[in-house]
């Protein structure tokens, strides 16, 4: 049960801080990965794509958000560095999911 909650608010946290305007998600993001990561960690199956998708998400608006803060310009090559962080962390995460699935 605790388990549970602790899930919910780290979602619940996560969309919060990606929806927010202030740059949230930037102050947040090594405290929201880390918990994505033990929830990852801690989860099985389907549910464990749910953590990866938030993990790349938060680490594409971070990303974005921190070379903006730094160079104050929004042009495209900005928003593919970010894209691609998002990538990276998307495919780091999926490998570390459970193949116990695939196997029969």
């Amino acid at each position: 049960m605790v388990r549970l909650v602790g899930a919910a608010v780290l979602a619940l946290a996560t969309g919060v801080a990606l929806v927010s305007v202030g740059g949230a998600v930037l102050w947040a993001s090594p405290i929201l990965l880390t918990g994505h990561w033990f929830a990852l960690k801690n989860s099985h199956g389907r549910i464990q794509m749910l953590w990866v998708v938030l993990a790349a998400a938060t680490a594409a608006e971070a990303t974005w958000l921190l070379i903006y803060a730094a160079s104050e310009s929004d042009d495209w090559p900005i928003m593919l560095l970010a894209l691609g962080v998002g990538a990276l962390v998307f495919v780091v995460g999926w490998r570390l999911c459970d193949k116990r699935e695939e196997v029969h």
